[in-house]
């Protein structure tokens, strides 16, 4: 594709030597274009769509995800997607800038699937809070684990990315890290662990009374999350 462009560029009067960057600059605005038209597909017919058919729908856990931005968030991943898919085609005789551009594309991705899954995490944790067994096992900590453990496996990938090495490189190198970060955050480790054991034993529950006077705390739980009791 890209030599048929050259071709044609040529055949137009175009130097030779100047043919390869007027094709640099067509391919550039197809892709910016595409994104262009890809973001406006993707955010305001099938997002806005999507908003229209979700009102219209009985159930509430499908507003829950709406109202938390987990269709409009996935959205942004399509123009991504469109550059990590075309950039090679568009660049065959330019690997360094293909590079550049899909580890860039791939990055911005990875950050988008986070900010996906926290907002389906946020919305399962609400959902689950509508149900009557929300009192009698907290999972807020849970949720919040599940989030931390997102973003180490995210930052592994973007290191992947950034130093073109597999990800089991990183994570062979986990150990250490790991000993490492338990001695220079024992204590958060240490609530940590007891916010897990705290949930998973259901030994605090929201509506719960607690005393403790010498911490001067008298009144009900309202809050169980990963690391505190209030």
């Amino acid at each position: 594709m890209r030599t048929i462009v050259n071709d044609w560029i040529i055949h137009l009067g175009v130097a030779e030597n100047s043919a390869e960057y007027v094709s640099n600059a067509i391919f550039i605005l197809l892709i910016v274009l595409s994104i262009y038209i890809s973001d406006i597909i993707a955010k305001q017919i099938l997002v806005k769509g999507l908003g229209i058919a979700v009102k219209k729908v009985r159930t509430s856990w499908d507003d829950v995800l709406y109202e938390k931005k987990v269709f409009n968030r996935l959205a942004h991943i399509v123009p991504a997607l469109i550059v990590f898919i075309l950039t090679p085609l568009a660049f065959p005789e330019s690997p360094v800038l293909s590079v550049v551009l899909r580890n860039g594309a791939f990055i911005y991705m990875i950050l988008i699937t986070i900010l996906v899954l926290y907002s389906f995490l946020d919305s399962v944790y609400e959902i689950y809070n509508t149900y009557d067994i929300s009192r009698q096992i907290p999972v807020k900590g849970f949720v919040q684990a599940l989030k931390i453990v997102a973003v180490i496996v995210a930052f592994i990938f973007i290191l992947s990315a950034l130093t073109n090495k597999t990800p089991v490189f990183f994570l062979s190198g986990l150990g250490a890290l790991t000993a490492v970060t338990m001695l220079v955050f024992k204590d958060a480790i240490l609530g940590f662990v007891a916010g897990i054991q705290l949930s998973a034993n259901n030994m605090v529950r929201p509506g719960d009374w607690i005393e403790m006077l010498q911490f001067g705390a008298d009144g009900d739980v309202i809050d169980v999350s990963l690391t505190t009791v209030k």
